[in-house]
């Protein structure tokens, strides 16, 4: 899981990345699961089982997220976008 996309979604999200894998089910953090599902598995091709250690939720909840994500993805996407530019200098 790319850290950079981790911390630019925890950062808009407003919660430490310490947060994520604690299961706290406060918005805030839910918002950055559903963030982070969405862009490592549409974005980056993540299998979402790749991502329970780092949100600390399992596979099912992972894929809710990823689709709740998809759903706000015009917040997430320049995130995206920053991060392709970042790789591409």
């Amino acid at each position: 899981m790319s850290p950079t996309i981790v911390a630019r979604v925890c950062r808009v999200s407003g919660i430490p990345p310490a947060a994520l894998p604690q299961g706290s089910r406060r918005a805030a953090v839910a918002r950055a699961r559903e963030g982070i599902a969405s862009l490592a598995i549409e974005g980056y091709g993540y299998p979402g089982v790749a991502l329970w250690e780092c949100l600390g939720v399992g596979a099912p909840s992972i894929a809710k997220a990823a689709q709740r994500g998809h759903a706000a993805r015009t917040q997430w996407d320049p995130l995206l976008l920053q991060e392709t530019n970042r790789k591409r200098q």
